[in-house]
């Protein structure tokens, strides 16, 4: 059975359920500036919830996920700089 919890969903507070998920595959995306500095950014999610009492126009179920960024810079000379954004 999953977790029942109340998340904020368009300024409203509302039932969920916490569902349990899986990452079939990871990747990161990189950006490579003009100035040939490099950005690579991998997205992470720590929680997925579905609405219970709240569908889409078209009967679908709404999913929210939380989650976060981490960040890698490669300076043109190749020196690394990493950063996380929660």
């Amino acid at each position: 059975m999953n977790t029942k919890v109340k998340v904020v969903h368009e300024g409203e507070t509302v039932d969920a359920e916490e569902m349990p998920f899986r990452v079939p595959v990871e990747s990161a995306m990189v950006c490579e500036i003009e100035d040939g500095t490099r950005v690579e950014i991998k997205h992470w999610i720590k929680h997925v919830y579905r609405l219970c009492d709240k569908k889409k126009d078209d009967g679908t179920p709404i999913y929210l996920m939380t989650g976060g960024a981490d960040v890698k810079q490669i300076q043109p000379g190749g020196t690394a700089k990493s950063g996380e954004n929660q």
